[in-house]
Protein backbone atom coordinates (compact mmCIF):
# COMPACT_ATOMS: atom_id res chain seq x y z
CA UNK A 1 0.00 0.00 0.00
CA UNK A 2 2.98 2.14 0.89
CA UNK A 3 4.31 1.79 -2.86
CA UNK A 4 0.82 2.75 -3.63
CA UNK A 5 0.23 5.91 -2.35
CA UNK A 6 4.33 6.51 -2.89
CA UNK A 7 3.61 6.23 -6.05
CA UNK A 8 0.45 8.09 -6.47
CA UNK A 9 2.28 11.22 -4.91
CA UNK A 10 4.97 10.85 -7.44
CA UNK A 11 3.08 10.71 -10.45
CA UNK A 12 0.96 13.62 -9.48
CA UNK A 13 4.13 15.89 -9.10
CA UNK A 14 5.16 14.65 -12.44
CA UNK A 15 2.24 15.37 -13.83
CA UNK A 16 2.77 19.21 -12.31
CA UNK A 17 6.36 19.32 -13.91
CA UNK A 18 5.01 17.65 -17.56
CA UNK A 19 2.88 20.94 -16.83
CA UNK A 20 5.71 23.23 -15.75
CA UNK A 21 7.95 21.65 -19.05
CA UNK A 22 5.74 22.59 -21.46
CA UNK A 23 4.69 26.36 -20.22
CA UNK A 24 9.02 26.31 -20.61
CA UNK A 25 8.86 25.11 -23.90
CA UNK A 26 6.17 27.56 -25.14
CA UNK A 27 8.11 30.74 -23.74
CA UNK A 28 11.56 29.19 -25.33
CA UNK A 29 10.40 27.34 -28.51
CA UNK A 30 13.31 28.10 -30.42
CA UNK A 31 15.86 27.45 -27.47
CA UNK A 32 16.64 23.91 -26.16
CA UNK A 33 18.34 24.34 -23.19
CA UNK A 34 19.73 20.73 -21.68
CA UNK A 35 19.18 20.31 -17.89
CA UNK A 36 22.34 18.05 -17.39
CA UNK A 37 23.24 20.30 -14.51
CA UNK A 38 19.57 19.16 -12.92
CA UNK A 39 18.68 15.80 -10.62
CA UNK A 40 15.31 14.85 -12.14
CA UNK A 41 13.54 13.72 -9.52
CA UNK A 42 10.96 13.88 -6.52
CA UNK A 43 13.73 15.21 -3.35
CA UNK A 44 12.69 15.21 0.37
CA UNK A 45 15.10 15.64 3.16
CA UNK A 46 14.89 15.75 6.56
CA UNK A 47 17.30 16.81 9.97
CA UNK A 48 18.07 18.39 13.08
CA UNK A 49 20.06 20.78 10.48
CA UNK A 50 19.38 21.36 6.86
CA UNK A 51 21.96 22.92 4.32
CA UNK A 52 19.92 21.97 0.70
CA UNK A 53 21.90 23.42 -1.88
CA UNK A 54 20.76 21.01 -4.48
CA UNK A 55 19.17 21.52 -8.10
CA UNK A 56 16.32 19.58 -8.77
CA UNK A 57 14.29 19.31 -11.66
CA UNK A 58 10.74 18.38 -9.87
CA UNK A 59 9.30 18.77 -6.54
CA UNK A 60 11.00 19.31 -2.89
CA UNK A 61 10.01 18.71 0.49
CA UNK A 62 12.30 20.06 3.59
CA UNK A 63 11.78 19.02 7.35
CA UNK A 64 14.30 20.19 9.90
CA UNK A 65 14.89 22.58 13.11
CA UNK A 66 17.27 24.91 11.22
CA UNK A 67 17.26 25.18 7.49
CA UNK A 68 19.58 27.12 4.96
CA UNK A 69 18.25 26.75 1.41
CA UNK A 70 19.94 28.04 -1.21
CA UNK A 71 19.52 25.49 -4.22
CA UNK A 72 17.07 25.64 -7.06
CA UNK A 73 13.63 23.58 -7.43
CA UNK A 74 11.78 23.18 -11.41
CA UNK A 75 8.67 22.50 -9.38
CA UNK A 76 6.99 22.94 -5.84
CA UNK A 77 9.27 23.95 -2.86
CA UNK A 78 8.13 22.80 0.67
CA UNK A 79 10.06 23.85 3.65
CA UNK A 80 9.13 23.27 6.89
CA UNK A 81 11.40 24.34 9.93
CA UNK A 82 11.77 26.26 13.21
CA UNK A 83 14.83 28.60 12.13
CA UNK A 84 14.97 29.38 8.26
CA UNK A 85 16.34 30.96 5.50
CA UNK A 86 15.18 30.48 2.10
CA UNK A 87 17.32 31.75 -0.50
CA UNK A 88 16.21 29.03 -3.00
CA UNK A 89 15.08 29.70 -6.69
CA UNK A 90 12.03 28.10 -7.05
CA UNK A 91 8.98 27.87 -9.29
CA UNK A 92 6.37 27.59 -6.60
CA UNK A 93 7.67 27.95 -2.95
CA UNK A 94 6.14 27.60 0.26
CA UNK A 95 7.70 28.04 3.47
CA UNK A 96 6.27 26.88 7.27
CA UNK A 97 8.60 28.22 10.46
CA UNK A 98 8.91 30.06 13.43
CA UNK A 99 11.62 32.57 12.50
CA UNK A 100 11.77 32.89 8.50
CA UNK A 101 14.26 35.07 6.26
CA UNK A 102 13.24 34.86 2.65
CA UNK A 103 15.77 36.04 -0.12
CA UNK A 104 15.30 33.97 -3.32
CA UNK A 105 13.67 33.56 -6.12
CA UNK A 106 10.40 32.48 -6.56
CA UNK A 107 9.31 32.61 -10.71
CA UNK A 108 4.90 32.19 -10.33
CA UNK A 109 3.07 32.17 -7.05
CA UNK A 110 4.14 31.24 -3.19
CA UNK A 111 2.60 31.41 0.84
CA UNK A 112 4.31 32.16 3.63
CA UNK A 113 3.96 31.15 7.41
CA UNK A 114 5.93 32.05 10.38
CA UNK A 115 6.09 34.36 13.67
CA UNK A 116 8.70 36.19 12.77
CA UNK A 117 9.15 37.07 8.79
CA UNK A 118 11.85 38.53 6.93
CA UNK A 119 11.43 39.06 3.03
CA UNK A 120 14.85 41.24 2.08
CA UNK A 121 15.61 42.87 -0.58
CA UNK A 122 17.38 40.64 -2.82
CA UNK A 123 13.76 38.94 -2.83
CA UNK A 124 12.03 38.74 -6.14
CA UNK A 125 8.25 36.80 -6.42
CA UNK A 126 7.00 37.01 -9.72
CA UNK A 127 3.40 36.88 -9.28
CA UNK A 128 0.81 36.30 -6.53
CA UNK A 129 1.92 35.58 -2.40
CA UNK A 130 -0.05 34.91 0.70
CA UNK A 131 1.51 35.85 3.79
CA UNK A 132 0.59 34.75 7.65
CA UNK A 133 2.81 36.44 10.41
CA UNK A 134 2.98 37.80 13.72
CA UNK A 135 5.99 39.74 13.12
CA UNK A 136 6.45 40.81 9.09
CA UNK A 137 9.06 42.63 7.19
CA UNK A 138 8.56 43.17 3.58
CA UNK A 139 11.59 44.41 0.48
CA UNK A 140 11.94 43.46 -2.52
CA UNK A 141 10.26 42.65 -5.54
CA UNK A 142 6.32 41.64 -6.46
CA UNK A 143 4.93 40.76 -9.62
CA UNK A 144 1.39 41.03 -8.64
CA UNK A 145 -0.62 41.06 -5.74
CA UNK A 146 0.42 40.51 -1.81
CA UNK A 147 -1.83 39.46 0.43
CA UNK A 148 -1.79 39.75 4.03
CA UNK A 149 -2.36 38.59 7.30
CA UNK A 150 -0.21 39.85 10.42
CA UNK A 151 -0.28 41.90 14.33
CA UNK A 152 3.25 43.97 12.88
CA UNK A 153 3.46 44.81 9.46
CA UNK A 154 6.72 47.01 8.09
CA UNK A 155 7.23 47.30 4.43
CA UNK A 156 10.66 49.11 3.61
CA UNK A 157 11.25 49.68 0.13
CA UNK A 158 9.24 47.32 -1.44
CA UNK A 159 8.23 47.30 -5.26
CA UNK A 160 4.70 46.05 -5.83
CA UNK A 161 3.39 45.67 -8.89
CA UNK A 162 0.08 44.87 -8.29
CA UNK A 163 -2.38 45.05 -5.02
CA UNK A 164 -1.28 44.58 -1.85
CA UNK A 165 -4.31 43.52 0.99
CA UNK A 166 -3.00 44.21 4.68
CA UNK A 167 -4.91 42.85 7.72
CA UNK A 168 -3.26 44.53 10.87
CA UNK A 169 -3.24 46.22 13.41
CA UNK A 170 -0.05 47.96 12.73
CA UNK A 171 1.34 49.30 9.41
CA UNK A 172 4.08 51.30 8.63
CA UNK A 173 5.35 51.93 5.03
CA UNK A 174 8.84 53.93 4.06
CA UNK A 175 9.85 56.15 1.78
CA UNK A 176 11.55 54.01 -0.85
CA UNK A 177 8.17 51.69 -0.98
CA UNK A 178 6.55 51.94 -4.74
CA UNK A 179 2.77 50.25 -4.90
CA UNK A 180 1.90 50.40 -8.72
CA UNK A 181 -1.29 49.13 -8.05
CA UNK A 182 -3.90 49.39 -5.00
CA UNK A 183 -3.05 49.33 -0.99
CA UNK A 184 -6.09 48.19 1.05
CA UNK A 185 -6.24 48.18 4.75
CA UNK A 186 -9.09 47.85 7.72
CA UNK A 187 -10.32 51.02 7.83
CA UNK A 188 -10.68 51.03 11.97
CA UNK A 189 -7.12 50.68 12.12
CA UNK A 190 -6.11 53.32 14.44
CA UNK A 191 -4.23 56.47 13.53
CA UNK A 192 -1.15 56.28 15.63
CA UNK A 193 -1.02 52.68 14.21
CA UNK A 194 -0.67 53.82 10.59
CA UNK A 195 2.51 55.21 9.09
CA UNK A 196 2.83 55.78 5.69
CA UNK A 197 5.72 57.97 5.02
CA UNK A 198 6.45 60.86 2.51
CA UNK A 199 8.40 59.99 -0.70
CA UNK A 200 6.26 56.76 -0.58
CA UNK A 201 5.07 56.25 -4.49
CA UNK A 202 1.38 54.53 -3.98
CA UNK A 203 -0.80 54.95 -7.16
CA UNK A 204 -3.92 54.04 -4.81
CA UNK A 205 -5.30 53.47 -1.63
CA UNK A 206 -8.04 52.14 -0.21
CA UNK A 207 -9.96 51.27 3.40
CA UNK A 208 -12.21 48.37 3.61
CA UNK A 209 -14.56 47.74 6.12
CA UNK A 210 -14.13 45.51 8.86
CA UNK A 211 -17.31 43.59 10.12
CA UNK A 212 -17.64 43.65 14.23
CA UNK A 213 -19.64 41.10 15.54
CA UNK A 214 -21.52 42.72 18.53
CA UNK A 215 -21.64 39.57 20.13
CA UNK A 216 -21.74 39.99 24.15
CA UNK A 217 -18.49 37.95 25.51
CA UNK A 218 -20.69 35.22 27.39
CA UNK A 219 -22.08 34.12 23.94
CA UNK A 220 -18.90 34.00 22.54
CA UNK A 221 -17.52 31.61 25.20
CA UNK A 222 -20.78 29.81 25.03
CA UNK A 223 -21.00 29.40 21.38
CA UNK A 224 -16.94 28.09 21.59
CA UNK A 225 -17.49 25.85 24.79
CA UNK A 226 -20.62 24.18 23.08
CA UNK A 227 -18.73 23.50 19.70
CA UNK A 228 -15.85 22.06 21.97
CA UNK A 229 -18.69 19.49 23.57
CA UNK A 230 -19.70 18.32 20.58
CA UNK A 231 -15.92 17.58 19.08
CA UNK A 232 -15.70 15.44 23.05
CA UNK A 233 -18.65 13.39 22.41
CA UNK A 234 -17.96 12.90 18.25
CA UNK A 235 -14.44 11.97 19.84
CA UNK A 236 -16.26 9.63 22.36
CA UNK A 237 -18.52 8.07 19.67
CA UNK A 238 -15.49 7.08 16.94
CA UNK A 239 -13.30 5.93 20.30
CA UNK A 240 -16.06 3.38 21.13
CA UNK A 241 -16.77 2.86 17.53
CA UNK A 242 -13.80 2.57 15.70
CA UNK A 243 -11.04 2.04 18.59
CA UNK A 244 -8.27 0.92 16.38
CA UNK A 245 -8.32 4.32 14.85
CA UNK A 246 -6.52 5.47 18.25
CA UNK A 247 -4.30 2.61 18.94
CA UNK A 248 -1.68 3.81 16.08
CA UNK A 249 1.82 4.36 16.45
CA UNK A 250 2.26 7.47 14.39
CA UNK A 251 5.53 9.04 12.78
CA UNK A 252 4.27 12.76 13.62
CA UNK A 253 7.09 14.35 11.23
CA UNK A 254 6.42 11.60 8.73
CA UNK A 255 2.20 11.90 8.59
CA UNK A 256 2.96 15.57 8.56
CA UNK A 257 4.81 15.31 5.40
CA UNK A 258 2.72 12.80 3.71
CA UNK A 259 -0.44 14.24 4.87
CA UNK A 260 1.10 18.40 3.38
CA UNK A 261 1.43 16.51 -0.13
CA UNK A 262 -1.99 14.92 -0.06
CA UNK A 263 -4.27 17.57 1.15
CA UNK A 264 -2.46 19.92 -1.83
CA UNK A 265 -2.79 17.07 -4.40
CA UNK A 266 -6.33 15.62 -3.36
CA UNK A 267 -7.87 19.02 -4.92
CA UNK A 268 -6.16 18.11 -8.37
CA UNK A 269 -7.55 14.94 -8.72
CA UNK A 270 -11.06 16.18 -7.52
CA UNK A 271 -10.66 18.94 -9.98
CA UNK A 272 -9.46 16.40 -12.72
CA UNK A 273 -11.92 13.69 -11.82
CA UNK A 274 -14.93 16.43 -11.83
CA UNK A 275 -14.00 17.47 -15.20
CA UNK A 276 -14.01 14.22 -16.72
CA UNK A 277 -16.90 12.06 -18.47
CA UNK A 278 -17.34 8.73 -16.44
CA UNK A 279 -15.37 10.75 -13.34
CA UNK A 280 -17.88 12.94 -11.73
CA UNK A 281 -19.36 10.32 -8.78
CA UNK A 282 -15.99 9.83 -7.84
CA UNK A 283 -14.66 13.02 -7.41
CA UNK A 284 -17.86 14.31 -5.50
CA UNK A 285 -17.24 11.36 -3.10
CA UNK A 286 -13.89 12.28 -2.81
CA UNK A 287 -14.54 16.15 -2.58
CA UNK A 288 -16.52 14.49 0.75
CA UNK A 289 -14.13 12.47 1.98
CA UNK A 290 -11.62 15.27 2.09
CA UNK A 291 -14.32 17.77 3.39
CA UNK A 292 -14.76 14.89 6.12
CA UNK A 293 -10.91 14.63 7.29
CA UNK A 294 -11.00 18.37 7.44
CA UNK A 295 -13.87 18.43 9.96
CA UNK A 296 -12.66 16.13 11.69
CA UNK A 297 -9.31 16.82 11.89
CA UNK A 298 -9.21 18.16 15.32
CA UNK A 299 -10.15 14.59 17.01
CA UNK A 300 -7.97 12.92 14.71
CA UNK A 301 -5.04 14.40 15.83
CA UNK A 302 -5.99 15.85 19.42
CA UNK A 303 -5.52 12.42 21.23
CA UNK A 304 -1.82 12.31 19.66
CA UNK A 305 -1.09 15.91 21.31
CA UNK A 306 -2.83 14.37 24.42
CA UNK A 307 -0.46 11.01 24.68
CA UNK A 308 2.75 13.64 23.85
CA UNK A 309 1.55 15.76 27.04
CA UNK A 310 0.79 12.86 29.24
CA UNK A 311 3.79 10.92 28.29
CA UNK A 312 6.25 13.93 29.40
CA UNK A 313 4.55 13.93 32.80
CA UNK A 314 3.80 10.19 33.33
CA UNK A 315 5.33 7.40 31.66
CA UNK A 316 2.03 4.54 32.63
CA UNK A 317 -1.14 3.43 33.68
CA UNK A 318 -2.00 5.90 30.50
CA UNK A 319 -5.93 6.11 29.99
CA UNK A 320 -5.95 6.62 26.43
CA UNK A 321 -9.74 7.57 26.54
CA UNK A 322 -8.64 10.49 28.86
CA UNK A 323 -5.67 11.85 27.45
CA UNK A 324 -7.80 11.88 24.04
CA UNK A 325 -10.32 13.90 25.86
CA UNK A 326 -7.57 16.30 27.01
CA UNK A 327 -5.43 16.50 23.65
CA UNK A 328 -8.85 17.37 21.88
CA UNK A 329 -9.19 20.34 24.52
CA UNK A 330 -5.47 22.06 24.46
CA UNK A 331 -5.69 21.71 20.39
CA UNK A 332 -9.07 23.37 19.96
CA UNK A 333 -7.81 26.53 22.32
CA UNK A 334 -4.92 26.51 20.24
CA UNK A 335 -6.65 26.62 17.38
CA UNK A 336 -8.69 29.88 18.78
CA UNK A 337 -5.34 32.47 18.99
CA UNK A 338 -5.01 34.93 16.61
CA UNK A 339 -2.43 33.90 13.61
CA UNK A 340 -1.09 31.02 15.64
CA UNK A 341 -4.55 29.17 15.67
CA UNK A 342 -4.26 29.26 11.82
CA UNK A 343 -0.79 27.61 11.90
CA UNK A 344 -1.82 25.08 14.33
CA UNK A 345 -5.59 24.33 12.34
CA UNK A 346 -2.98 23.42 9.02
CA UNK A 347 -0.74 21.48 11.22
CA UNK A 348 -3.47 19.74 12.70
CA UNK A 349 -5.30 18.81 8.97
CA UNK A 350 -2.14 17.82 7.17
CA UNK A 351 -0.89 15.30 10.37
CA UNK A 352 -4.86 13.88 9.90
CA UNK A 353 -4.31 13.23 6.14
CA UNK A 354 -1.39 11.28 7.28
CA UNK A 355 -2.60 9.57 10.25
CA UNK A 356 -5.41 8.16 7.39
CA UNK A 357 -2.95 6.87 5.11
CA UNK A 358 -1.06 4.90 7.68
CA UNK A 359 -4.46 3.47 8.70
CA UNK A 360 -5.67 2.40 5.45
CA UNK A 361 -1.80 0.92 4.90
CA UNK A 362 -2.37 -0.97 8.44
CA UNK A 363 -5.44 -2.24 7.32
CA UNK A 364 -4.39 -3.68 3.99
CA UNK A 365 -1.95 -5.64 5.50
Amino acid sequence: MKKKILFSILLALSALNIIYADENEKNNSTVATPNTNYEEKFNSESDDNVTFDKKILGSNIIFGDKVEASGEVKGINLIFGNNVISKNNNDYGFVFGNNVTISGNTNNDGAIFGNNVTIDDTTTIGRDVAIFANTLTISGHFGRNIEVYASNVNIKGATISGNITIHSDTITIDDKTTIKGTLKYPSNIAENNLTIEKGSQISNTKTYEVEEKEESTSTIIWEKLTNLIGLLIVFSALYLLVPNLYKQNIDLLKSFGYGVITLLLVPIAILLLLISIFGLSLGLLLLALYILIICTSTILVGPLLGEMIYNKIQKNNQNKYLVGLLGITILYILKQIPILGGVVTFITISIAFGLILSLLKRNKK
